[in-house]
């Protein structure tokens, strides 16, 4: 035996059990540390099993004894980070998310996925929906590798549809920032990508990101349920042809009949409202609108803040076109939406800073 791995196995028989305090879930977990990585502890139990404790989950972002004391400070940003969105303070918590992007976007572990999801939402409860697509993406690429069957998602993603149901591909005037333009990911990653892609490109550039749509589905020949879902959204608003436009709309209609009161009702009808708002007919645009309507009006409590996302379209729409004052009451419709879910107006968290 190496001098290397005679001191790294003396080490180990040395190393003294330790109790971490799991901050999410009350509860301690009693091992011997073995090594300390960007996600996390590794911790052996006493049954020899392995487990990774990301920093996110250390109470108070407190390093136990015996953890490498240089992860002291990324480890009280991934805590402060969960722990202000936990608590609904989205606000506090993106600048944080931000800051460790760097390091955990496109890499794997409880601590990526963790970052993934929180930036995301923070980005969207922001209006930056098109940035939000990046983390979004990171976090499914990373789903299925080891260490992610550690990180409890979000009740944001539908597991049977593999979607994030607070990010559809729909997008208000008012959503900030680009879309990412390219990704090193898994085919269906790829595939995601180039459909929100295709959504919230410039209609000069939609024909690109359609023909690299066909091109992905002639390589990726296995279509799930969720992706299916994608496209109908996708290209209801973005085919090139009209007959494919109605045709996705078509679909989408059938599922607001089949999914009555389910998030994906939500995402139907917005897909089918934006679709119609973007028509050159007069009546077909208030069509549109009304689905929107639906929306703020029917399934406020399903997906809540999907409801601002349908008002926001809407007032635009009837901004443009004289009736303003009916857009601003759909926007206080929606308002109240998120206020009931959230017990808290909007804007405003009475969150301390941890």
């Amino acid at each position: 035996m190496n001098l290397l791995m005679f001191t790294l196995v003396g080490c180990l028989v040395l190393a003294e059990p330790v109790r971490v305090e799991i901050g999410s879930q009350g509860t301690q977990i009693e091992g011997t540390i073995t090594s300390s990585t960007p996600q996390g502890i590794h911790l052996q139990r006493e049954d020899q099993t392995s487990i990774i404790i990301p920093w996110y989950e250390l109470r108070a972002g407190q390093l136990p004894e015996g953890a490498n004391a240089s992860f002291a400070s990324l480890a009280q940003s991934a805590w402060r980070a969960h722990a202000r969105l936990d608590r609904g303070d989205s606000v506090g918590a993106l600048p944080i998310y931000q800051s460790l992007a760097r390091t955990y976007l496109w890499e794997q572990g409880p601590q990526s996925m963790d970052v993934c999801d929180g930036l995301a939402r923070c980005l969207i409860s922001a209006d930056r929906r098109k940035q939000a697509i990046e983390p979004m993406l990171a976090w499914f690429a990373a789903e299925g590798l080891p260490g992610a069957e550690l990180y409890a998602p979000s009740s944001s993603y539908g597991e049977d549809l593999q979607v994030r149901k607070d990010l559809p591909p729909v997008f208000a005037d008012t959503d900030a920032g680009r879309c990412i333009e390219t990704i090193d990911a898994p085919a269906r990653t790829q595939l995601l990508h180039a459909y929100y892609a295709l959504v919230a490109a410039s209609e000069s550039d939609r024909s690109e990101w359609f023909e690299r749509i066909e091109e992905l589905k002639r390589t990726y020949r296995t279509r799930d349920a969720g992706l299916v879902l994608i496209e109908q959204l996708c290209f209801a608003q973005a085919h090139p042809e009209e007959s494919g436009r109605r045709g996705a709309r078509d679909s989408l209609t059938r599922r607001t009949q089949t999914q009555r009161g389910t998030w994906i009702e939500v995402w139907a009808r917005l897909g089918i409202g934006v679709s119609k708002i973007r028509s050159d007919d007069g009546n077909e645009r208030d069509e549109g609108v009304i689905e929107l309507v639906h929306i703020i009006v029917r399934l406020g409590d399903v997906e809540p803040g999907l409801t601002l996302l349908a008002a926001q379209i809407a007032q635009d729409e009837l901004a443009r076109t004289g009736r303003a004052s009916w857009g601003d009451t759909l926007m206080q419709e929606a308002q109240r939406n998120i206020q009931s879910a959230n017990g808290r107006t909007i804007g405003t968290t009475g969150v301390q800073e941890p």
